[in-house]
């Protein structure tokens, strides 16, 4: 049972992480646009 839980926790762990770099790439390519724009 409990190595069914650790899965579903690195599942979870991996997800987040994997947002993170997303939401990082997202704000940097957002922050590039402005500053070519201006």
């Amino acid at each position: 049972m409990s190595h069914i839980n650790y899965l579903r926790v690195q599942g979870v762990v991996r997800v987040l992480l994997l947002i993170q770099v997303l939401v990082r790439d997202i704000w940097v390519f957002e922050k590039s646009l402005f500053h070519t724009g201006a």
